[in-house]
């Protein structure tokens, strides 16, 4: 007698709604690029979606604007979707015989794949860290009150980041440091979905919550007197805008050595002070640059890559002036001064973020037809494949769960980092 139920189906519905229930950070990111596939008989072909920045302009005087007629200039994002996670498993044919059987082991092993699978997602998002290039905190002193956020909070403000849609995920440690301070924490039901678990509650106008999957930065060794090597090392809006980066050479450390300065390593330098692109006025603070790559240290001197570009607010053209990151740029012999002074130093990343700095984009993968079964399943943008195969010797079935996805940071000024 056949079953009246689809085994397979079942299984399929089951692992995305645990994998849905699981996320945090994913849930938090910006959704709505999906639809930037080209669609070829209804599938969507390619592995990159190419996502404008929004372009800044700058008002003129009137009545008269001969001459100062801007051209809507627009940056560039690729997202990839370059990364394939894969949970394999079996079951004998003893095991899926009822559907109560199908029910258990949705709870216990199609639950583990599931959450494995949302982890490789929450980390993924938390890895991208060092795109954020603006930090603050103090390294190696963990925050104890929630003022900690309103300082943030006025820092996204002084980058003109609009309130609605803040975020704002801590680690664990610090979430106890706040209970104190806070009356009331939601409900920790276990059958609750993970962003409800760990929501603490809106705070200084961010909604906040609780992860452990924060990264934690490990720095490099920017030991000596580290300067500006070179003077008129600024950029134009035009030269870096498909990329949000550039290259700045320093000297002045005394250790050398391949990777001594470490991707995510943060410096300021002296006299580059932040641009309120509201504003065009400078926010009083240094403004923040961060290492997109390991740099090695040859004699003393480096060649880094960073963002933000050095754009400065005296810059000749309308696109540089609305898209300055600086009020000028560095002279020869600033002073570069690192975030993280200790070489070698953990620092946990939390992250404060506007929810479209962050782009979570997944897509189903291409059946394969010789697999006898293949389900895929969508659900708000999130996309799962379960496919199986056989042993006929052993009466094992071999399942697994797969997801497709990329996840980039589209504006580097919507996000910060608040260390400890």
């Amino acid at each position: 007698m056949t079953n009246a139920f689809n085994v397979n189906s079942i299984v399929a519905n089951e692992a995305l709604y645990w994998f849905e229930n699981e996320l945090v950070l994913g849930n938090l990111c910006w959704r709505g690029f999906e639809s930037e596939w080209r669609t070829i008989n209804g599938h969507k072909v390619g592995d990159t979606v190419s996502i404008e920045r929004p372009a800044r302009l700058v008002s003129v005087a009137g009545p008269d604007i001969t001459g100062l007629v801007q051209d809507v200039v627009y940056g560039k994002k690729d997202i990839k979707l370059n990364v394939q996670r894969t949970v394999p498993f079996k079951f004998d044919a003893r095991g899926l015989t009822t559907e109560a059987d199908i029910r258990r082991v949705g709870e216990e092993s199609i639950r583990a794949a599931s959450s494995r699978l949302a982890q490789d997602v929450e980390s993924a998002i938390s890895g991208i860290y060092w795109q954020f290039a603006n930090i603050y905190g103090t390294p190696g002193s963990p925050a104890t009150t929630t003022k900690v956020l309103g300082q943030g909070g006025a820092i996204l403000t002084n980058l003109a980041v609009e309130m609605p849609g803040r975020n704002a995920v801590i680690d664990p440690d610090m979430k106890v440091e706040f209970a104190d301070q806070i009356k009331s924490l939601s409900n920790t039901g276990k059958e609750r979905a993970a962003l409800e678990r760990t929501k603490i509650g809106p705070l200084h106008n961010f909604d906040t919550f609780e992860s452990a999957s924060l990264t934690v930065h490990v720095a490099g060794d920017w030991a000596g007197t580290v300067l500006v090597n070179g003077a008129s090392q600024a950029t134009t809006f035009a030269a870096v805008k498909a990329t949000w980066v550039q290259n700045l050479i320093i000297d002045g450390l005394t250790n050398s050595g391949a990777a001594q300065l470490k991707k995510g390593d943060v410096f300021t330098l002296a006299g580059c002070f932040e641009v309120n692109p509201s504003t065009m006025q400078s926010t009083g603070r240094l403004r923040r640059f961060a290492l997109t790559a390991d740099a090695t240290v040859t004699a003393g001197g480096a060649t880094v890559i960073i963002t933000p570009p050095i754009i400065p607010l005296t810059s000749g053209t309308a696109a540089d002036k609305a898209n300055a990151t600086v009020t000028a740029g560095p002279a020869d012999n600033a002073a570069v001064t690192p975030i993280f002074t200790t070489a070698g130093g953990s620092y946990r990343q939390n992250l404060l973020f506007h929810k479209k700095a962050v782009s979570l984009v997944m897509k189903p993968l291409q059946k394969l037809e010789s697999f006898g079964v293949w389900e895929t399943r969508n659900r708000k943008g999130l996309s799962l494949t379960l496919s199986k195969g056989g042993d006929i010797y052993k009466h094992e079935e071999v399942w697994r769960l797969d997801i497709l996805f990329g996840v980039d940071v589209l504006h580097t000024d919507l996000g910060i980092r608040l260390t400890n």
